[in-house]
């Protein structure tokens, strides 16, 4: 019995460090994890990929004039993972919509068309 509670007391324990480790744990740490992860899964191309997509963006370029734009997912970086909601996502985005070369906006993907 005393072996028991000792357990369950250490798994109250374990439950919550990590809920208290999801709430500070920033898109960025997550993002390395990922990329970790699936480093020795992927080509070197597909994991530059992946990196160009969270690099930061205003290094002078390595072919032709000015400067690297920053990766797409550069601006949700610094956020918290319990702070990314869809509401987030949706105004991210929108942003992002503007000034990328990609056709997609909310409102057409909203249409049916």
């Amino acid at each position: 019995v005393a072996a028991a509670s000792i357990a369950a007391a250490e798994e109250t324990r374990e439950t919550a460090a990590a809920e208290s480790r999801r709430k500070v744990v920033t898109v960025a740490e997550a993002w390395a994890a990922y990329l970790a992860h699936h480093e020795k899964r992927w080509g070197a191309r597909h994991l530059q990929d992946h990196q160009n997509l969270s690099q930061a963006g205003g290094k002078t370029k390595k072919r032709g004039d000015g400067l690297t734009v920053a990766g797409v997912l550069w601006p949700l970086l610094s956020m918290r993972m319990a702070d990314i909601t869809a509401a987030v996502l949706i105004d991210w985005q929108s942003k992002e919509a503007e000034t990328r070369a990609a056709a997609f906006k909310p409102e057409a993907a909203n249409s049916g068309s």
